[in-house]
């Protein structure tokens, strides 16, 4: 970090004069100089401490003097303290730059990963079991006769297609229509389709990320080969965390969530367990996932739009009436506002988890985190 030149122009007489003032005073003097002829031409801090009171100094003068040092002893902790956690952040940061600049896209993408696709005449029905039977939440639509991709359909799109048929209709379907899925590519006008190569730098997806695209498409020789996610890219960073500091991170590791500044979170919703889903499913444009309380408040699960996916062509009417517990996910992961950014983490790759709850004792919802909160 380049100094600050304080008070450079005092002369050897002002500062032995200071000094001394300072030394019957039980004052400490802090100055700056810069030595002659140095590499770096950086200044050097030279400490001037408290001078041990004379024979003869009033009680008063001693308690003074035991006054000063135990403050001067505090500024240079603090300041110990101050220098360290600059230095280190410096050091991180570059370290992950490091990383993100030297690692190719692919490098990143789960090696047992083949990519997902839809066609874009298979029917509505078809293409949610297909995002189920994969465990996914989203799959690139391609229209084979025009070879070429049309977007990404995702369980967003599910929704909001959903919900603008209660909004014609007035009510929720009882079947699914038989509608091709290319039609509700990017229905949502939240699921973009945005592509990298997979020689590309991982910090090419930073910028995607930071501006809310969940997923990207990869591409090698300008053919869509794969996809990469944000939790992607979060396992990979815990596999190297290492290459980040490993003393250094570890010196942060007992920082808490409140420390890290990542109390602010997402805002969210509730819901009762008497709620249906179809009550919920309104709520699921505003905000990450709806929180399932009971009549204390005490959280016991939640709704997203991934838990969509188990519809099916002849159960919408039923699964969309059933109460938010039978769709929603009852074992989500949670931490109390004391957690650690490192708990936090590996709860969420352990557990396989988009998001983790926050709670205060009583088990109540304060906020929630989600992998892109951590990656930021």
């Amino acid at each position: 970090m380049q100094g600050v030149d304080i008070q450079q122009g005092w002369s050897s007489t002002t500062l032995a004069a200071a000094a001394g003032a300072g030394a019957l005073a039980g004052a400490v003097v802090v100055y700056l100089y810069y030595i002659q002829n140095r590499q770096q031409n950086a200044p050097s801090i030279v400490i001037v401490e408290p001078v041990a009171a004379a024979e003869g100094t009033s009680a008063k003068d001693k308690d003074k003097e035991r006054e000063n040092k135990k403050k001067w002893s505090n500024r240079k902790k603090r300041r110990s303290r101050s220098s360290m956690s600059k230095d280190d952040s410096g050091i991180e940061h570059l370290a992950l730059k490091e990383l993100l600049d030297g690692t190719p896209v692919a490098d990143a993408v789960p090696s047992e990963r083949k990519l997902v696709v839809i066609e874009a005449n298979e029917v509505l029905d078809h293409a949610i079991m297909k995002l189920h039977d994969n465990s996914i939440t989203a799959a690139p639509v391609v229209d084979l006769e025009k070879r070429e991709y049309l977007g990404l359909f995702s369980t967003l799109d599910l929704a909001a297609y959903l919900l603008s048929l209660r909004h014609s209709a007035g009510d929720y379907p009882s079947r699914l229509p038989e509608v091709p899925v290319s039609s509700l590519v990017n229905f949502s006008k939240a699921t973009p389709f945005e592509s990298v190569l997979q020689t590309q730098p991982l910090s090419a997806l930073m910028t995607l990320f930071a501006n809310g695209v969940q997923r990207v498409m990869v591409k090698s020789d300008q053919q869509i080969c794969n996809i990469i996610s944000q939790t992607d890219v979060l396992n990979f960073l815990l596999m190297h965390r290492e290459a980040l500091g490993g003393s250094i991170r570890q010196s942060k590791a007992k920082l808490s969530l409140r420390e890290w500044g990542m109390m602010e979170g997402h805002p969210f919703r509730t819901v009762t367990t008497e709620a249906r889903v179809a009550d919920a499913l309104p709520h699921l444009f505003h905000v990450v996932a709806v929180a399932i309380v009971d009549a204390t408040g005490k959280l016991l699960g939640d709704l997203s739009t991934n838990n969509l996916k188990s519809l099916s062509q002849y159960d919408v009417e039923k699964r969309l009436d059933d109460p938010v517990t039978l769709m929603g996910d009852m074992n989500c992961v949670c931490v109390r506002v004391t957690a650690t950014l490192d708990e936090v983490v590996s709860k969420v790759v352990n557990g396989k988890k988009q998001r983790v709850w926050v709670l205060d004792r009583h088990d109540v919802p304060i906020t929630l985190i989600t992998h892109l909160d951590i990656i930021k």
